[in-house]
């Protein structure tokens, strides 16, 4: 049985951990142990944000983390010192395919700047929103449920906290990742630079139907 309880301090070793396996290949997990645990502290220190953790047999199995829309600029600048160290001591991430496009964007977040235009016509909606920046589950664990577990948590802490919707971005070819958030009702009503974004309304006047 999963069970799902706030992300603690004592958890981010063996999270830490579950992150580097889940995202094996990843950008943000090429850059190290130590960037991707100044990552998730932040989810921890922040008001805005959320951070919960998955348990099977009293041992971390998965975790997922979000914050009010809007994090993002404050959120790299606290990461700023720990990824000039990340990219210093992994030179091996100047090579990744993810590094141009994620430096350029991080900058322009940095600097105020406003995004690219989507491919797609969007407009946010109204009402302040909630993002799910990150979610994974131990992929040798073998144990089923924890990403459904981890998202059922999230969006019932959300509509709690008077939030009008949720959130997400996944890559294109992430099917798996994006099978589980079509299964939980999300709807993808945006797309920029092979990156989906997904949406869930939390509010009893909003649909999440077709």
């Amino acid at each position: 049985m999963v069970e799902v309880l706030a992300l603690q301090k004592k958890d981010l070793p063996i999270v830490v951990d579950v992150h580097l396996k889940a995202f094996k290949g990843y950008m943000n997990a090429a850059l190290g142990k130590q960037y991707v645990y100044a990552f998730l502290q932040w989810f921890l220190e922040d008001a805005r944000a959320l951070a919960f953790c998955a348990h099977h047999a009293g041992r971390p199995v998965g975790y997922l983390v979000g914050a009010q829309l809007g994090y993002d600029a404050d959120l790299n600048k606290k990461l700023l010192g720990s990824g000039v160290i990340a990219i210093l001591t992994h030179p091996a991430i100047f090579f990744h395919p993810q590094f141009v496009r994620n430096i350029k964007s991080r900058l322009n977040l940095l600097l105020g700047k406003k995004k690219p235009q989507t491919s797609i016509q969007f407009k946010e909606p109204e009402g302040v929103g909630i993002s799910l920046v990150g979610i994974a589950a131990d992929p040798h664990s073998g144990i089923k449920g924890v990403g459904s577990a981890l998202m059922k948590a999230f969006m019932a802490e959300a509509k709690k906290r008077g939030y009008r919707y949720t959130r997400l971005s996944v890559y294109e070819e992430n099917k798996i990742a994006r099978g589980l958030y079509e299964k939980s009702g999300w709807k993808c009503l945006n797309k920029a630079n092979g990156v989906l974004y997904y949406y869930y309304f939390l509010d009893e006047g909003a649909t999440n139907s077709n």
